[in-house]
């Protein structure tokens, strides 16, 4: 795996939720190359859906030998960022039509990002891997406020048993989802900086300003995508 740069470093967190990083591609035919990018600046102003767009033409710009299907080189996405978001873990699976080394991947789709994206990871991983989204359940975010307008005590946040939150849906329907058991952890990190881990998936799924916001009682300053994470049944992290 070639790295620009290590997004968390800690003894509690493995590899690829429990897939080994060495197993290689074969030596010919499709191999698939996990990159991972951060997004910056006009980035984060993009929608799901212009990332996408995005994404696909730094991929095509770089060269590489890529599958094309419907007209773009294949890809898969990891789970979607909020509008409005940076991020050091935009994820992006591009599939091959051969093998290509890390560092030759690495630096030719470096050369290709524009618009905000930067590349920071590139790992091959073999054509029949498990996608980024069966890979994750939980986000790491970084979440600012202005410490000057005060902030209330986490240590009695977190001893509450359940913290309500409502979100709307589409079609403006209000739900209500309890934060409580979705947080694995929130702490504050420095002046004016939140740490918070945070676990979704299907009918569990809240925005991480939101429960910043019900900590704060006013919306956070900003928030930045730090990693992604598969979280086992006893609690082990898995960077995917």
């Amino acid at each position: 795996m070639f790295r620009l740069e290590q997004a968390l470093s800690s003894s509690s967190v493995v590899s690829s939720a429990g897939f080994s990083r060495r197993k290689e591609c074969a030596p010919e035919g499709p191999c698939r190359l996990r990159l991972r990018f951060s997004r910056r600046g006009e980035a984060a102003a993009l929608s799901h859906l212009e990332q996408i767009k995005a994404l696909r033409g730094i991929a095509s710009a770089a060269g590489l030998p890529a599958l094309v299907a419907g007209g773009h080189p294949k890809m898969s996405f990891g789970p979607a960022v909020a509008q409005g978001y940076e991020s050091e873990a935009e994820y992006a699976d591009l599939t091959l039509t051969k093998p290509v080394k890390e560092k030759e991947a690495f630096d030719t789709v470096s050369r290709a990002c524009s618009g905000g994206y930067e590349l920071l990871e590139a790992r091959r991983i073999p054509a029949a891997f498990p996608s980024i989204e069966a890979l994750v359940n939980c986000g790491l975010y970084e979440i600012s406020f202005a410490e000057a307008d005060g902030a209330p005590a986490l240590e009695e946040f977190l001893a509450r048993t359940s913290i309500p939150v409502a979100k709307v849906k589409e079609g403006g329907r209000e739900e209500v989802v309890d934060a409580r058991p979705l947080i694995v952890s929130m702490k504050k990190e420095g002046e004016g900086k939140l740490s918070l881990l945070l676990r979704f998936g299907p009918g569990r799924t809240l925005k991480p300003e939101r429960v910043a916001e019900e900590w704060l009682g006013r919306a956070p300053a900003g928030v930045l995508r730090k990693a992604l994470y598969w979280e086992s049944p006893d609690g082990r992290l898995s960077a995917p």
